[in-house]
């Protein structure tokens, strides 16, 4: 996919996103009512979402597909224009809102519907189904898929868009209805999408303090997530083996080598920790995952810990943060397992034992 966040934020939208409203946007609709009151103020503020003409917000109406496309584009200030021809026989050039499509289906993120002669339309008046709006939301702000499953009753494996789906509810986005189930193919309300796009921007409304956007979401340019590859983590996990290694012959401490049931218990640390959300670094001596996985005591003790960031951000973290456990002579072998959070930072595992 294109890197298409990058890219200079026209001047005149940018200046009415600076712009806060004097009043409550929420507070001016009528049928706005506690169910998210605090989301639909924060989308009217940015100008993201507005009222219908006759002065409601319409909290119950459907949400149609042409009204996504325009309130993706005002939150994502990419530039339109001289983007290829999506081909739609009922968006064409000349439609008041075609650079909107066409921009939107070169980014990768909306596509369109084949009708029965073969061709291809937006359907811009159809009303967005809820699990289209997982399919937009997850790719339009790079919401990893491949976390753990969440068991919708109404969203099976084999369901095409189940990842997307279940990436919103790993993301702090959608708890689905009580009854466990998530209603892919009805039609989302203007509330209801106010509730999920908001949780997506803002981590103030979001169930796990994530958001998809910057800090400062009027800032320039806006960076794609870049998510590596297994390869590509293993590549990192090396180097800073070979940092740490060089840290101690630097400080006359023998090099350690690794340990592959350390791996084993690094991975599954990872993996659990990074399938939600950073908790920031810790330190712990526990036997009990080992004795689970191996069947048998720990005879040695094993220094574990972990750090945020990349590569050499870790590194100094765990020199800064670890030293004593890096340097001791007493260690002999370790293993390193690297993983991103769902937020796309990126997270370490590193532990350490005299031998087995």
């Amino acid at each position: 996919m294109k890197n298409w966040k990058k890219t200079v934020v026209a001047s005149a939208l940018a200046l009415s996103l600076s712009l806060p409203l004097s009043v409550n946007a929420a507070e001016t609709f009528p049928d706005v009512g506690s169910a998210f009151k605090d989301e639909i103020s924060y989308l009217s503020s940015r100008d993201i979402i507005q009222g219908l003409t006759n002065g409601t917000f319409g909290v119950d109406e459907p949400v149609t597909r042409l009204q996504t496309v325009i309130m993706l584009i005002r939150e994502l200030r990419v530039i339109l224009g001289n983007d290829p021809d999506p081909g739609f026989t009922d968006m064409k050039k000349g439609h008041a809102y075609y650079s909107y499509v066409a921009k939107l289906v070169d980014m990768g993120v909306i596509q369109g519907k084949i009708a029965k002669d073969g061709s291809r339309y937006f359907d811009a008046n159809g009303n967005l189904t809820r699990g289209e709006m997982a399919i937009i939301l997850t790719k339009a702000y790079d919401i990893p898929l491949y976390r753990i499953d969440y068991n919708f009753k109404d969203v099976p494996a084999t369901m095409s868009n189940q990842k997307n789906i279940s990436a919103l509810a790993n993301a702090g986005i959608t708890v689905g209805y009580p009854n466990k189930t998530f209603k892919p193919y009805s039609a989302i309300t203007r509330q209801e999408f106010a509730g999920l796009y908001a949780r997506t921007l803002d981590r103030d409304f979001n169930k796990y303090n994530l958001q998809f956007i910057p800090e400062d979401y009027l800032e320039m340019p806006r960076p794609k997530t870049v998510w590596l590859t297994e390869q590509q983590g293993d590549e990192q996990e090396q180097l800073l083996l070979q940092k740490i290694n060089d840290y101690r012959t630097e400080n006359g401490v023998h090099k350690l080598t690794i340990n592959n049931r350390l791996e084993e218990m690094a991975t599954l640390i990872n993996r659990i920790g990074t399938q939600f959300i950073p908790i920031g670094n810790y330190s712990t001596t526990d036997s009990i995952l080992y004795e689970q996985l191996f069947g048998e005591k720990l005879a040695v003790p094993i220094d574990a810990f972990a750090a945020l960031g990349p590569l050499d951000e870790a590194f100094d973290s765990s020199v800064f943060s670890f030293s004593p456990n890096l340097l001791n002579a007493e260690q002999y072998q370790i293993s390193i397992e690297f993983g991103q959070y769902i937020d796309g930072s990126e997270g370490w595992t590193i532990m350490l034992t005299p031998s087995f």
